[in-house]
């Protein structure tokens, strides 16, 4: 997609990380590595904490304790819009696109949060995808769930980030499209980017990644290399791998 670039801060690091609403813990004592040009998927069950985990991390909810270091830079507490010109991007779960524009407004509209971005990088961007580049000039409504998926992870790269976390990336789409994104997850990670992905399609995510953490719970029970995880599910411990139990544990 474009030449490799040194990346200026290093790892992001989760140290730590609590997210509370009111009284509910959707998150507790979370500590994660993200490295650099490398993917890490967040697997566990529905109501483990994995979107509020990530939410944290770019500024959409405040942690209750913890911190989030990008290289040797505290960025908790810190807008999404700043964090976004340092480099972490974020592409919610759902199709969160802007319906009444056109595939090229929502690009200009993801470029106007950055002073160097134009029409070069915009048509870089949708090149990742050709049915948006046939489509560029239609409203964002009329595209299919997997190009308005497409769409949004196209907007979240017009500002080249440093890392890309991506939430349920494939959730809802055709295998084909779902074989297109990790593609695109593969090459941007090969050109430095670090790569966060919770994702239900834990077979095809455990072999891609360099390390694979289970949540459950609100809590990182396993923290698994890539080759651990593959080993794991090569062997039929695919419930317990996702939800987080040991063998000689429960059930």
């Amino acid at each position: 997609m474009s030449e490799n670039r040194p990346l200026p801060y290093g790892n992001l690091i989760v140290d730590n990380l609590g997210v509370r609403y009111g009284r509910l813990e959707a998150v507790s004592g979370a500590s994660l590595i993200f490295e650099a040009g490398k993917i890490t998927t967040i697997v566990g069950p529905n109501g483990a904490g994995k979107s509020s985990l990530l939410k944290a991390v770019v500024g959409l909810v405040e942690p209750s304790e913890g911190a989030v270091v990008l290289g040797d830079i505290p960025v908790a507490g810190r807008s999404t819009e700043e964090l976004l010109r340092m480099g972490v991007a974020l592409v919610p779960e759902g199709k969160r696109v802007f319906t009444s524009l056109t595939v090229e407004e929502n690009m200009r509209l993801a470029a106007a949060t950055f002073k160097s971005v134009g029409a070069a990088r915009i048509s870089e961007c949708l090149a990742l995808f050709p049915s948006l580049v046939t489509r560029r000039s239609q409203r964002a409504s009329l595209l299919s769930g997997g190009e308005q998926q497409q769409l949004m992870i196209a907007r979240a790269l017009v500002g080249r980030p440093q890392f890309l976390l991506l939430d349920e990336p494939s959730l809802g789409l055709s295998p084909l499209v779902v074989r297109d994104v990790f593609q695109i997850i593969g090459r941007l990670a090969a050109e430095g980017v670090g790569v966060v992905l919770v994702e239900q399609y834990v077979h095809r995510a455990a072999r891609v990644s360099s390390r694979v953490y289970v949540l459950s719970k609100g809590r990182i029970v396993r923290d698994l290399t890539g080759e651990e995880a593959r080993a794991t599910i090569s062997k039929g411990e695919l419930a317990d791998v996702y939800f987080g139990r040991e063998r000689s544990g429960e059930g």
